[in-house]
């Protein structure tokens, strides 16, 4: 009995058209998943960022306090706020003073800076 070639064809069309799809199909998962362990990381890391940077702004209002308390008090510490550390750089200037501090999150880094007029008014000039 013959074999019909015809038929040995399109078994053969057929089940290359399964591999086909299916690495297609494979190669769509492993790109979703990948678009989703990149999704979670940058998520990740926008919350470091913005918590480092409430941490930084924190510790400048501490510095602000504290210098508004004790016009001698020149920074140079390392404050806990919530668990986590920031450091109060040396306050510069002699009037106008410059306030820096510096917060990491898991080595998200953030910088606040507060410039002020004098121990008198102890006004404003920068808040950044």
């Amino acid at each position: 009995m013959p074999i019909d070639t015809n038929k040995k064809e399109r078994g053969f069309t057929l089940i290359l058209s399964v591999m086909i799809v299916s690495l297609i199909l494979a190669l769509i998962a492993v790109a979703s998943v990948q678009h989703i362990v990149l999704f979670r990381k940058s998520g990740t890391a926008y919350e470091d960022e913005f918590r480092a940077k409430m941490l930084a702004e924190g510790c400048a209002e501490q510095a602000l306090l504290k210098f508004k308390q004790n016009a001698t008090y020149r920074g140079n510490e390392t404050l806990t706020l919530n668990g986590d550390l920031c450091t109060i750089r040396p306050i510069l200037g002699s009037g106008p003073f410059t306030l820096e501090t510096e917060a990491t999150v898991n080595a998200r880094t953030s910088r606040f800076q507060i410039k002020i007029a004098d121990t008198e008014t102890y006004q404003i000039t920068q808040w950044k």
